[in-house]
Protein backbone atom coordinates (compact mmCIF):
# COMPACT_ATOMS: atom_id res chain seq x y z
CA UNK A 1 0.00 0.00 0.00
CA UNK A 2 1.67 3.24 -0.71
CA UNK A 3 1.20 6.22 1.90
CA UNK A 4 -1.07 8.21 -0.40
CA UNK A 5 -3.68 4.90 0.12
CA UNK A 6 -5.79 4.09 3.10
CA UNK A 7 -7.33 1.47 0.89
CA UNK A 8 -5.90 -1.30 -1.26
CA UNK A 9 -7.64 -4.41 -2.48
CA UNK A 10 -5.74 -6.04 -5.44
CA UNK A 11 -7.65 -9.56 -6.52
CA UNK A 12 -9.98 -10.15 -3.41
CA UNK A 13 -12.86 -12.19 -2.60
CA UNK A 14 -15.19 -11.29 -0.22
CA UNK A 15 -17.89 -14.05 1.64
CA UNK A 16 -20.98 -13.31 3.92
CA UNK A 17 -22.30 -16.49 5.61
CA UNK A 18 -19.44 -18.69 3.24
CA UNK A 19 -20.87 -17.54 0.22
CA UNK A 20 -18.66 -16.07 -2.13
CA UNK A 21 -20.22 -12.81 -2.75
CA UNK A 22 -17.60 -10.93 -4.64
CA UNK A 23 -14.49 -11.80 -6.72
CA UNK A 24 -11.54 -10.61 -8.11
CA UNK A 25 -11.96 -7.05 -6.09
CA UNK A 26 -9.62 -4.21 -6.87
CA UNK A 27 -9.66 -0.62 -5.52
CA UNK A 28 -7.37 1.90 -4.26
CA UNK A 29 -8.98 4.83 -2.00
CA UNK A 30 -6.12 7.61 -1.69
CA UNK A 31 -6.37 10.03 1.05
CA UNK A 32 -8.77 12.51 1.44
CA UNK A 33 -10.88 10.64 -1.35
CA UNK A 34 -14.63 10.29 -1.55
CA UNK A 35 -15.87 7.23 -3.39
CA UNK A 36 -19.29 5.76 -3.93
CA UNK A 37 -20.29 2.25 -4.40
CA UNK A 38 -23.28 1.33 -6.16
CA UNK A 39 -25.39 -2.04 -7.24
CA UNK A 40 -28.51 -3.65 -6.61
CA UNK A 41 -29.77 -4.56 -3.52
CA UNK A 42 -27.99 -7.81 -2.40
CA UNK A 43 -24.81 -6.91 -5.31
CA UNK A 44 -22.51 -6.75 -2.37
CA UNK A 45 -21.89 -3.68 -1.40
CA UNK A 46 -22.65 -3.92 2.53
CA UNK A 47 -20.64 -6.92 2.40
CA UNK A 48 -17.47 -4.92 1.22
CA UNK A 49 -18.20 -2.92 3.26
CA UNK A 50 -17.97 -5.32 6.64
CA UNK A 51 -14.87 -6.64 4.71
CA UNK A 52 -13.25 -3.31 4.86
CA UNK A 53 -13.89 -2.99 8.37
CA UNK A 54 -13.26 -6.87 9.66
CA UNK A 55 -17.02 -8.35 9.91
CA UNK A 56 -16.56 -10.69 7.83
CA UNK A 57 -13.74 -12.99 5.74
CA UNK A 58 -11.49 -12.05 2.74
CA UNK A 59 -9.22 -13.93 0.89
CA UNK A 60 -7.04 -12.14 -2.44
CA UNK A 61 -3.27 -11.13 -3.30
CA UNK A 62 -3.88 -7.73 -1.10
CA UNK A 63 -6.35 -6.18 1.21
CA UNK A 64 -5.21 -3.31 3.56
CA UNK A 65 -7.33 -1.16 5.11
CA UNK A 66 -5.33 2.23 6.91
CA UNK A 67 -2.04 -0.34 7.50
CA UNK A 68 -3.28 -2.91 8.85
CA UNK A 69 -3.31 -6.49 6.23
CA UNK A 70 -6.94 -7.81 7.31
CA UNK A 71 -6.33 -11.03 5.01
CA UNK A 72 -4.18 -12.19 8.67
CA UNK A 73 -5.29 -9.88 10.99
CA UNK A 74 -5.76 -11.97 14.28
CA UNK A 75 -9.27 -10.92 16.11
CA UNK A 76 -8.07 -9.50 19.02
CA UNK A 77 -6.39 -6.52 16.22
CA UNK A 78 -9.31 -6.21 14.83
CA UNK A 79 -10.12 -3.18 17.47
CA UNK A 80 -6.78 -1.94 16.62
CA UNK A 81 -7.92 -1.43 12.82
CA UNK A 82 -11.32 -0.24 13.50
CA UNK A 83 -9.75 2.82 15.58
CA UNK A 84 -8.40 3.80 12.33
CA UNK A 85 -12.30 3.78 10.95
CA UNK A 86 -15.26 5.89 11.27
CA UNK A 87 -18.54 3.77 10.35
CA UNK A 88 -22.20 5.25 10.26
CA UNK A 89 -24.68 2.65 9.44
CA UNK A 90 -28.23 3.85 7.93
CA UNK A 91 -30.21 3.17 11.30
CA UNK A 92 -27.70 5.11 13.68
CA UNK A 93 -27.33 1.98 16.03
CA UNK A 94 -27.49 4.91 18.80
CA UNK A 95 -28.43 3.08 22.56
CA UNK A 96 -31.56 5.01 23.63
CA UNK A 97 -31.35 4.29 27.07
CA UNK A 98 -28.15 6.82 26.90
CA UNK A 99 -27.88 10.40 26.70
CA UNK A 100 -26.13 11.60 23.58
CA UNK A 101 -22.80 12.32 25.56
CA UNK A 102 -22.56 8.40 27.02
CA UNK A 103 -23.34 7.06 23.72
CA UNK A 104 -19.99 8.60 22.83
CA UNK A 105 -18.30 8.11 25.79
CA UNK A 106 -19.24 4.61 25.46
CA UNK A 107 -17.59 4.08 22.13
CA UNK A 108 -14.77 6.11 23.29
CA UNK A 109 -13.94 3.61 26.22
CA UNK A 110 -13.82 0.93 24.08
CA UNK A 111 -11.43 1.89 21.93
CA UNK A 112 -9.53 3.09 24.96
CA UNK A 113 -9.91 6.43 25.82
CA UNK A 114 -8.56 6.91 29.45
CA UNK A 115 -8.23 10.62 30.26
CA UNK A 116 -11.80 12.25 31.42
CA UNK A 117 -10.89 15.72 30.47
CA UNK A 118 -9.51 14.91 26.55
CA UNK A 119 -12.65 12.77 26.55
CA UNK A 120 -14.76 15.35 27.53
CA UNK A 121 -12.78 18.24 24.98
CA UNK A 122 -13.69 15.60 22.02
CA UNK A 123 -17.01 15.18 22.27
CA UNK A 124 -17.49 18.84 22.29
CA UNK A 125 -15.10 18.78 18.97
CA UNK A 126 -16.94 16.43 16.82
CA UNK A 127 -21.06 17.46 18.18
CA UNK A 128 -19.59 20.92 17.21
CA UNK A 129 -18.54 19.81 13.57
CA UNK A 130 -21.72 18.50 13.43
CA UNK A 131 -23.51 21.21 14.60
CA UNK A 132 -25.41 19.39 17.83
CA UNK A 133 -23.17 21.50 20.78
CA UNK A 134 -26.66 21.89 21.86
CA UNK A 135 -27.86 18.11 22.17
CA UNK A 136 -25.08 17.07 24.63
CA UNK A 137 -27.70 15.74 27.27
CA UNK A 138 -30.65 14.91 25.36
CA UNK A 139 -31.61 11.13 24.50
CA UNK A 140 -31.64 9.58 21.30
CA UNK A 141 -35.61 9.75 21.07
CA UNK A 142 -35.72 13.53 21.52
CA UNK A 143 -33.60 13.60 18.06
CA UNK A 144 -34.92 13.35 14.31
CA UNK A 145 -33.93 11.18 12.34
CA UNK A 146 -31.49 13.64 10.76
CA UNK A 147 -29.83 14.84 14.08
CA UNK A 148 -29.37 11.19 15.14
CA UNK A 149 -27.37 10.53 11.60
CA UNK A 150 -25.51 13.57 12.64
CA UNK A 151 -24.81 12.10 16.31
CA UNK A 152 -23.36 8.50 14.32
CA UNK A 153 -21.32 10.90 12.19
CA UNK A 154 -19.71 12.75 15.61
CA UNK A 155 -19.07 8.75 17.00
CA UNK A 156 -17.63 7.68 13.80
CA UNK A 157 -15.34 10.97 13.87
CA UNK A 158 -14.20 10.45 17.86
CA UNK A 159 -10.80 8.72 17.05
CA UNK A 160 -9.76 11.08 13.98
CA UNK A 161 -10.18 8.34 11.32
CA UNK A 162 -8.31 7.96 7.95
CA UNK A 163 -11.10 6.06 6.39
CA UNK A 164 -15.32 6.97 6.94
CA UNK A 165 -17.28 4.11 5.95
CA UNK A 166 -21.03 4.74 5.14
CA UNK A 167 -23.63 2.45 4.44
CA UNK A 168 -26.77 4.31 3.22
CA UNK A 169 -26.38 6.98 5.26
CA UNK A 170 -29.04 9.16 3.96
CA UNK A 171 -31.27 5.85 3.33
CA UNK A 172 -33.89 7.11 6.29
CA UNK A 173 -33.74 10.78 5.13
CA UNK A 174 -35.61 13.03 3.81
CA UNK A 175 -34.04 14.70 0.62
CA UNK A 176 -33.47 18.34 3.02
CA UNK A 177 -31.55 16.23 5.75
CA UNK A 178 -29.93 13.81 3.05
CA UNK A 179 -28.55 16.49 1.56
CA UNK A 180 -27.35 18.46 4.91
CA UNK A 181 -25.56 14.74 5.87
CA UNK A 182 -23.66 15.09 2.63
CA UNK A 183 -22.49 18.22 2.94
CA UNK A 184 -21.38 17.42 6.48
CA UNK A 185 -19.59 14.33 4.92
CA UNK A 186 -17.93 16.51 1.73
CA UNK A 187 -16.35 18.73 4.52
CA UNK A 188 -15.19 16.09 6.69
CA UNK A 189 -13.57 14.53 3.28
CA UNK A 190 -11.87 18.25 2.44
CA UNK A 191 -10.43 18.33 5.89
CA UNK A 192 -8.22 14.84 4.29
CA UNK A 193 -10.47 11.89 6.00
CA UNK A 194 -11.29 9.08 3.09
CA UNK A 195 -15.07 8.57 2.69
CA UNK A 196 -16.64 5.36 0.92
CA UNK A 197 -20.46 5.32 0.99
CA UNK A 198 -22.75 2.55 -0.18
CA UNK A 199 -26.18 4.20 -1.93
CA UNK A 200 -29.23 3.89 -3.79
CA UNK A 201 -29.76 7.43 -4.14
CA UNK A 202 -28.63 8.49 -7.52
CA UNK A 203 -29.78 12.01 -6.98
CA UNK A 204 -27.13 12.53 -4.30
CA UNK A 205 -24.51 11.44 -6.54
CA UNK A 206 -25.39 13.98 -9.17
CA UNK A 207 -25.85 16.71 -6.61
CA UNK A 208 -22.61 15.44 -4.76
CA UNK A 209 -20.21 13.93 -7.79
CA UNK A 210 -17.16 12.08 -6.80
CA UNK A 211 -15.70 8.51 -7.79
CA UNK A 212 -18.67 6.02 -8.64
CA UNK A 213 -17.55 2.10 -8.62
CA UNK A 214 -20.12 -0.79 -9.45
CA UNK A 215 -20.56 -4.22 -7.63
CA UNK A 216 -21.67 -5.52 -10.82
CA UNK A 217 -21.86 -9.43 -11.71
CA UNK A 218 -20.06 -10.45 -8.54
CA UNK A 219 -17.48 -8.04 -8.76
CA UNK A 220 -16.44 -4.24 -8.87
CA UNK A 221 -15.94 -1.85 -11.67
CA UNK A 222 -15.29 1.43 -12.02
CA UNK A 223 -18.72 3.45 -12.97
Amino acid sequence: MTDDNVLSLKGVSVFQKNKLVLTNVNLDIKKGEFVYVIGKTGSGKSSLLQMIYADIPVEGETAEVCGFDITKLKKRKVPFLRRNLGIVFQDYQLFADRSIQENLLFVMKATGWKDKSKMSHRIIDVLSLVGLIGKLNAMPHQLSGGEQQRVAIARALLNKPKLILADEPTGNLDPGTSNEIMRILTDICQEGTAVFIATHNYNLIQKFPHRVVKCEEGTLVES
